[in-house]
C-alpha cells in the first residue's frame, strides 16, 4: 500500500514506528476534531472562527498526501472573502477528504503491522 503520508516531512518519524503510530493517531483525532470545529463555525456562521480553524487544518494537511491542504487554504481565503455558501461546501469537501485520508491511513497502519 501507498503511503498516504508526505514522506519529506515524516521522514524522521517514520523510523521510530512506536513514535510514528502515536504522531498518526493524535494528527488523525485533531484533523476531526477542527473540521468537526468547522461545521460548527459554519452553522454558526462564524467566518472568523472558521478563518482560524482552516489555518490549522491547512497546516496538519501538509502531513499527508492528498488535497486537504489546499482546499483549506481556499476556504481561509473564502472566509477573508466573506463568503459563507462558499465556505460551507469547503468544509463539506475538507470533510469527505479527511475521511478519504483516515481511511487511507488507518489502512497502512494496519499493512504495517502485518
Amino acid at each position: 500500500m501507498e503511503c498516504p503520508f508526505n514522506r519529506e516531512i515524516l521522514a524522521e518519524l517514520v523510523e521510530d514506528r512506536e513514535m510514528f503510530e502515536q504522531f498518526t493517531r493524535l494528527l488523525i483525532d485533531d484533523m476531526c476534531k477542527g473540521i468537526t470545529s468547522m461545521e460548527m463555525a459554519v452553522q454558526e456562521g462564524n467566518l472568523e472562527k472558521l478563518k482560524r480553524l482552516s489555518h490549522a487544518v491547512k497546516s496538519m494537511g501538509g502531513y499527508v498526501q492528498g488535497n486537504m491542504r489546499e482546499t483549506a487554504r481556499e476556504l481561509e481565503k473564502t472566509c477573508r472573502e466573506g463568503v459563507l455558501n462558499k465556505a460551507r461546501e469547503q468544509v463539506i469537501l475538507l470533510r469527505i477528504e479527511y475521511e478519504n485520508i483516515r481511511e487511507k491511513i488507518e489502512k497502512y497502519l494496519e499493512d504495517i503491522h502485518g
